[in-house]
């Protein structure tokens, strides 16, 4: 297509069809298409008439979505560019393919009030907007491919669209935790064995390697990214401090906060600090790093801390030509801290010629702290979280910092912001969720932080998260793009927004952000974990297996990615050598780290369901580490009534029981917490108290609901109703999910070997169900 092309897409839509034009522009986006999207693309103090015009006049394609919604209004700005999109056909040829209407519900387009030339085009039908992989295909062909048009009359019937694949929620929704946390579903391996946000993961296996899972996966085949002039990652800062264990964490907090503070100019593509740790100490020249990376310019730095003094250098480097760009030194106070990293980000983006507004300015400034304790508390609150993740062991440690933090500076917005964060991901947890006293914590620091700066992007992101969590999904949507407007090189925030589109299954979109989040971080563990967990749900082992291998290259040594490519064998087969072989060649020292251990509870338990070495290990560490107490002592008389000790079980069981009916009767609403008692009367054997409990959250589940909480809540009550004999009502429960991506149905050979299902081995309907050809078959998007 021609260069001289600005977007090669132009999508025109009604404002009340707002939503379904965006998920087929990042549906499109994510699978390459260039796309002009005025949500996104117009900015205050552009001349919008004249831009839309230009965009229209010079886009390869124009995709007019049309509904009853555009049916009624007899005006609107859409008939505008409805018109002028009819005017340029005009001067093309007849067989030329420009105009490509896009039906998104279910009105009768032979009454639709559209332009003639519109009659003259193939329409297409996407109810709600949801993209199929062959609408994708067609866009993709006729960019690329020859023009010519469709039937040149216009159909007397609908055109035949294939069937939408079933859109679902992919990986483990966070939001989840404290449902899945009572050990209610088969949690699978994206529990297993996805880590935290963790960029360089503490080596526990002498090598990664690992036989290849699935056919045609090769690490090469990731996309090389292209640089853009204004590109750049900043390398991790040299710790030049005479106490370098004890200012190691200060140099790292630097480095993330000038990246953080460059990732505010909109024209500046910034790499993520998860995607450079890996060159820390490297001997690769810049060159090969700003190719791998896919910037221009790379930021070196050191940091020395002495005393109540400080010495931060910076120099900027074009890796193209190994120019030097860019240099200086600051000598300060130990608390101008903040203002040298504010300065530092000014200069740098001044050498490449990219403007910092006043806006921008002042967030910046506003991040600020007067005190050096109060940032040194943050940033090693911060190191937690990135190394350790947030869970039972780190969180009392992850508090005191934190508090400790907003003692010393009540105005430090980022650690309430952290705050904030910490105790959302600690709601969702399975070693910790379900205690709403978190929520309310995480609340309280977000009206802090939102007092203080609400126009900060971090903040408005931890408004997207906290409406995550409450369930509250358009909400997050709308803070989560505010944030990303602010600061469009953030991948974490398009990873939100990705997280968002697969909880309501919206695959095509779910994984168009993956991409996006991908072609802006590429070699981000981040970015490349999330989107594995999702290829997991969606059955789509051998491009999972190329994000594992990517993994393994990043993090040579970490058991997470050697255990995220030997499970891949297993799902897609039930090939349990890989994972055994993983296992057995750890050493002692290495069979006793905790990651370890969790993954053996989920391999025994979840996975090969061998229910005498879960209760063996079980009986060694004392709890199962990858959920609370209360809930690891459900899972093991699971286990144990499998092995036949059903009075242990009971004996277990039976004193928790009325501690959960208390907690019930105080907070009737958490059907979290509805589930757990319901399990634990099944457990006891009490079969009229478990039916009543999941008739009750049965008939709570509302057609309004998100549905990854329908999803789960049905999931739930399915293995409850098995588990106290009613196996018929669990089948029927539990039948229509199969044809929903989710990490409990990605894999029919965990599913027959999971103990929560134990109860189901050998009923007609359920192997029947296992034996079903097209509950093997992946998932399209």
């Amino acid at each position: 297509m021609s260069e001289t092309l600005q977007k090669a897409v132009f999508l025109s839509y009604a404002r009340e069809d707002a939503e379904a034009a965006r998920r087929i522009a990042e549906a499109l986006r994510g699978f390459g298409v260039e796309v002009w999207f005025d949500m996104d693309e117009l900015r205050g103090g552009d001349a919008w008439d004249a831009k839309i015009r230009n965009q229209i006049r010079t886009c390869t394609l124009f995709i007019p979505v049309i509904s009853a919604r555009t049916h009624a209004r007899e005006e609107g700005y859409f008939r505008r560019e409805w018109k002028l999109a009819v005017d340029r056909s005009h001067d093309m040829a007849e067989d030329r393919a420009f105009i490509v209407p896009v039906l998104i519900d279910d009105l009768d387009e032979t009454a639709a009030k559209v332009p003639e030339q519109f009659l003259k085009s193939q329409w297409t039908r996407l109810p709600g907007g949801e993209p199929t992989p062959q609408f994708v295909e067609q866009v993709k062909r006729l960019l690329s491919g020859p023009r010519s048009s469709a039937p040149a009359a216009r159909p007397t019937t609908r055109a035949a669209q294939p069937t939408p694949a079933p859109a679902a929620k992919s990986g483990f929704p966070l939001w989840l935790g404290a449902v899945l946390g009572l050990g209610l579903v088969a949690l699978g391996a994206y529990v297993a064995f996805r880590p935290g946000p963790k960029a360089e993961p503490a080596s526990v296996v002498a090598t990664a390697g690992a036989p290849a899972p699935v056919a045609a996966a090769k690490p090469e085949e990731a996309a090389v990214p292209s640089a853009g002039e204004k590109s750049i990652a900043v390398l991790p800062f040299t710790n030049m401090s005479e106490d370098k264990d004890a200012s190691a964490f200060f140099s790292d907090g630097i480095q993330e906060d000038i990246l953080t503070n460059l990732a505010l100019v909109s024209e500046l593509h910034v790499v993520s600090r998860t995607s450079v740790m890996e060159y820390r100490n490297t001997t690769k020249k810049i060159r090969q790093i700003g190719q791998e990376l896919g910037v221009t310019y790379l930021l070196e730095g050191s940091v020395r801390r002495a005393g109540n003094k400080v010495r931060v250098t910076g120099q900027l480097i074009n890796s193209h030509t190994d120019e030097h760009v860019w240099a200086k030194s600051y000598d300060r106070d130990l608390n101008d801290i903040f203002a040298i990293q504010a300065e530092l980000s000014q200069e740098i983006a001044g050498a490449l010629k990219a403007v910092i507004t006043p806006q921008q300015k002042t967030i910046i400034a506003g991040r600020a702290t007067t005190s050096v304790e109060a940032y040194n508390d943050y940033l090693k609150a911060r190191q937690i979280v990135l190394w350790s993740d947030v869970n039972r062991v780190t969180m009392p440690e992850l508090e005191r910092l934190l508090q400790a933090a907003v003692q010393r500076d009540p105005n430090f917005v980022l650690a309430w912001a952290e705050i904030s964060r910490v105790n959302c991901i600690a709601y969702l947890t399975t070693s910790i969720g379900g205690n709403r006293n978190l929520l309310v914590k995480a609340q309280a620091a977000l009206a802090q932080a939102i007092r203080l700066a609400p126009d900060d992007p971090a903040v408005i992101h931890e408004q997207g998260r906290a409406a995550d969590v409450a369930g509250e999904l358009a909400k997050a949507r709308a803070f989560y793009e505010r944030a990303l407007q602010l600061a469009p090189g953030n991948a974490e925030f398009v990873i939100s927004l990705g997280e968002l589109a697969t909880q309501e299954r919206h695959w095509a979109e779910a994984m168009g952000y993956h991409r996006r989040a991908q072609a802006l971080d590429p070699r981000n563990p981040v970015v490349l974990w999330d989107a594995y967990g999702a290829l997991l749900s969606l059955r789509q082992f051998d491009e999972a297996a190329r994000n594992a291998r990517l993994l393994v290259e990043l993090q040579p040594g970490s058991f997470e990615t050697a255990s995220a490519l030997a499970i891949l064998p297993f799902f897609a087969h039930g090939s349990r050598q890989e994972m055994e072989a993983l296992f057995a060649g750890l050493t002692p020292e290495q069979q006793l780290d905790p990651k370890v251990v969790a993954a053996k509870f989920n391999w025994y338990y979840h996975s090969i369901g061998d229910a005498k070495a879960y209760v063996e290990l079980r009986d060694r560490q004392g709890t199962d580490n990858n959920f609370n107490d209360d809930d690891s002592t459900m899972q093991m008389a699971e286990a144990l009534i499998v092995l036949g000790q059903r009075d242990r079980a009971v004996a277990l069981v039976r004193p928790m029981l009325e501690q959960i009916k208390a907690r019930c009767a105080g907070d009737p609403e958490n059907m979290a917490m509805q589930s757990s008692l319901a399990y634990a009367e099944a457990l006891v054997g009490d079969h009229d108290a478990a039916l009543a409990v999941v008739n009750g959250i049965l008939a709570s589940v509302k057609p309004a609901d998100p549905v990854r909480k329908q999803f789960f809540l049905h999931a739930n009550a399915a293995i409850v109703l098995a588990w106290i004999g009613e196996k018929d009502k669990a089948v029927d429960l539990f039948l229509p999910l199969m044809g929903n991506p989710s990490p409990v149905t990605n894999s029919v050979d965990a599913l027959r070997n999971d103990i929560d299902f134990s109860p189901l081995r050998g009923f007609p309907r359920w192997e029947a169900l296992l034996a079903d050809p097209a509950n093997r078959q992946p998932f399209k998007y």
